[in-house]
């Protein structure tokens, strides 16, 4: 997740689009995608992160997360955690 976290400040402000598989909700300003065609669709054009699937990641070449580092992002990125 680091690698991911730094890549992904680089953007924080910018007009790069973030889109997450895996997942039913993402903060705000990221785009959920429900299926890998349509995430497909967004390679070369926005930041993608696969949560839960590493092989599809790693075929995609984009960012991975488990479903442990997509919340503790999402706590940081959004700043409040639930505890």
């Amino acid at each position: 997740m680091d690698v991911a976290v730094r890549f992904f400040r680089g953007w924080v402000g910018g007009v790069v689009e973030v889109v997450v598989y895996g997942v039913d909700n993402a903060p705000k300003g990221f785009r959920v995608v429900r299926s890998v065609e349509e995430l497909r669709s967004y390679i070369g054009r926005a930041f993608i992160v696969v949560v839960g699937d590493r092989r599809l990641a790693e075929e995609l070449g984009v960012a991975y997360f488990t479903r442990e580092e997509w919340a503790d992002f999402k706590c940081w990125y959004v700043g409040v955690c639930k505890v």
